[in-house]
């Protein structure tokens, strides 16, 4: 394929972006070769020159598949993404790029993670998040201490996903700084549930006996995959997305392979997802999903009718 021909993929990807067209040009995208990172990155550099997301298509759509562009083209060309990463200083701190980066699984890109997780320069807190999320998304062993960290971290939205990352990804080291924000008087009441969370996830995760309340006194229930000898278990889709949505008794939260049967992961209580550790296409962990019960519910919701 030409660079002319290369070029039309990218022009007509941009130009799809929020349509029904996206995932076919994405497909085509994807086979190009590395000159495909290259134009992509030309074009993020000068967005009049080429139109932008189908005409009838929402912003929100339009941003949302732009976003994910970048996410293939980091999976698809690793190294020449982190080159075009590496040589300019100002996408460092971008978010969607911080997010990409979870897909190059190169030092290069970690260091540049934990450099952003580590600048707290105001108005940078979003791209905190997203380098902690990257760089679990990597399985790097520096999340635990950096977790430990930021549990206690000034930003009360960092302090938040930190607490809520602790869940899955903290050990030992976080406890001191859970048990603190458990008790400080300031804390949000949100934080401070998913902090009494973290604490039962890692004691039990990690031994901590004199931490792990008695079984009619936990928060947490655990999902775990379906139990068997030799079919291969894949996960399909998910259908929560979100720490702190909330799930009621039966309600699908999965859907997986199971050899050649479908298998349906259910809620079995009422609760607030406290972790996710499935994602389609992978093998599930043993430990699929935590539902806390020890939130308190929602209000109830009346009517303004007469």
């Amino acid at each position: 394929m030409t660079e002319l021909d290369a070029t039309a993929v990218v022009h007509q990807l941009l130009a799809a972006a929020g349509s029904r067209l996206y995932d076919s040009w994405l497909t085509e995208f994807e086979r190009l070769n590395d000159i495909g990172c290259d134009l992509l990155f030309a074009l993020r550099d000068r967005p009049g020159d080429t139109p932008i997301g189908a005409r009838t298509a929402h912003p929100r759509d339009i941003a949302e598949d732009l976003w994910h562009a970048f996410v293939h083209a980091a999976r698809r060309w690793p190294d020449r993404f982190l080159e075009h990463v590496l040589s300019d200083p100002a996408l460092h701190e971008d978010i969607e790029i911080l997010d990409a980066l979870g897909e190059v699984d190169r030092p290069a890109a970690r260091a540049l993670l934990v450099a952003a997780v580590n600048q707290r320069r105001a108005g940078h807190a979003f791209g905190r998040r997203y380098a902690i999320g990257s760089l679990i998304r990597l399985s790097d062993p520096q999340v635990p201490g950096l977790l430990a960290r930021l549990v206690k971290d000034r930003d009360s939205s960092v302090r938040f996903a930190a607490v809520t990352a602790a869940i899955e990804h903290g050990d030992a080291r976080c406890m001191p700084a859970l048990q603190h924000v458990s008790e400080a008087a300031k804390t949000p009441w949100g934080t401070r549930q998913f902090a009494l969370d973290a604490i039962e996830a890692i004691a039990s995760r990690e031994g901590l006996a004199d931490l792990i309340p008695p079984s009619g006194q936990r928060r947490l229930v655990e999902l775990r995959p379906p139990a068997t000898r030799t079919a291969a278990v894949t996960v399909l889709e998910v259908f929560i997305h979100h720490i702190g949505a909330r799930v009621t008794t039966g309600e699908a939260m999965a859907r997986l392979q199971v050899g050649r049967r479908i298998h349906h992961t259910k809620a079995p209580c009422d609760g607030v997802v406290a972790s996710i550790g499935v994602s389609p296409g992978w093998e599930p962990p043993p430990i699929m999903f935590r539902i806390s019960t020890a939130h308190p519910p929602l209000a109830p919701r009346f009517s303004s009718a007469a």
